[in-house]
């Protein structure tokens, strides 16, 4: 029974910073002289408990476990095309960030769809690659809970969703990739300064090398072969 609180004993929750949770009890505490009602919720995946006084949980962003519609439409939402922006990384990673501690699962699906890349992509940076499965665990573990399976069965299906995308929906507008490099470079766009390379290194690459990164690879290992 709830008693007059937003969630009960045994409820599971989602705290934005923290993902899913579950109610373990309702305790009143005494904090400088006053009675403070508090929620006590443990995140088994990180181990720790949370303490969110039941007045102030919703300002707090402390939330129900999304209703399933909202957990389909995210699914469809990983079949989209992605969505980069052509800005520094490091502004871009802030903003990844940001939206994997925002608790919204839509949000979460839309990080997971754009930093995603398939087994034909260039690997992701160790930051991208980090941010990546940041976001992939805690939309996983609401997946998880709210269609009732384990961790483990929620990120296959979900991946499963990933991998159904054909190369040209990830990533989109206009960018293409040098593998060799890591780097992301604008058709369109002066490229950028990417995470471990300088901007000569990338404009030298835009301009003289093959727009197929397949082809530019072969030739990379015959030169490499003819030295």
């Amino acid at each position: 029974s709830k008693n007059g609180h937003d969630f009960a004993v045994g409820d599971h929750v989602v705290y934005p910073a923290h993902g899913v949770g579950q109610v373990q009890g309702i305790e009143t505490q005494e904090v400088a002289g006053l009675k403070l009602e508090v929620y006590v919720i443990t995140f088994d995946h990180e181990k720790m408990t949370l303490r969110v006084p039941t007045a102030k949980a919703r300002t707090a962003g402390l939330r129900a476990l999304s209703e399933t519609g909202v957990v389909s439409k995210a699914l469809t939402t990983l079949k989209g095309r992605a969505r980069v922006k052509r800005t520094m990384w490091s502004r871009r990673a802030q903003e990844y960030e940001a939206k994997i501690n925002s608790g919204d699962i839509m949000v979460l699906a839309e990080v997971v769809r754009d930093l995603y890349r398939s087994d034909r992509q260039p690997e992701q940076s160790y930051s991208e690659r980090q941010l990546f499965e940041a976001a992939l665990d805690r939309f996983a573990r609401e997946v998880a809970a709210v269609k009732k399976l384990s961790e483990a069965a929620a990120v296959s299906e979900i991946n499963e969703v990933l991998e159904c995308l054909g190369p040209e929906m990830s990533p989109s507008n206009g960018q293409r990739h040098l593998a060799v490099f890591g780097l992301t470079i604008m058709d369109r766009h002066p490229p950028s300064i990417q995470e471990g390379a300088d901007s000569q290194t990338v404009s030298h690459a835009a301009r003289s090398q093959p727009q197929d990164p397949g082809l530019w690879r072969q030739r990379h290992l015959e030169a490499r072969h003819r030295t």
